[in-house]
């Protein structure tokens, strides 16, 4: 998997659709139904994002929002490239 070593990956799994539970299989085909396989990846949340004023938290979680569609867009690029087809979700964050 050359593009997981990329710097922005750091760990990975590879789980088979059918050994999640239930509970777990339900978003990604609710999303796309036809789904075979789904990627899921995240980063983590620097702490000071959540000390910092309300606005400020939003504008740094809105910037991490979109560093990962890029990365989902990069990724799903490189996945067509080596004829996998593949659909992005972008990143939704519920921000209060």
């Amino acid at each position: 998997m050359r593009f997981s070593r990329r710097k922005e990956f750091f760990k990975y799994a590879i789980v088979r659709f059918e050994d999640l539970p239930d509970a777990d299989r339900s978003g990604p085909l609710y999303l796309i139904p036809s789904a075979c396989s789904v990627i899921v990846f995240g980063t983590q949340i620097p702490a000071p994002v959540y000390e910092a004023p309300p606005k400020e938290k939003t504008q740094r979680m809105l910037r991490i929002a979109e560093s990962l569609d890029l990365i989902a867009i990069r990724l799903a690029g490189y996945l067509n490239t080596e004829q996998f087809r593949s659909a992005i979700v972008p990143c939704s964050c519920p921000f209060r």
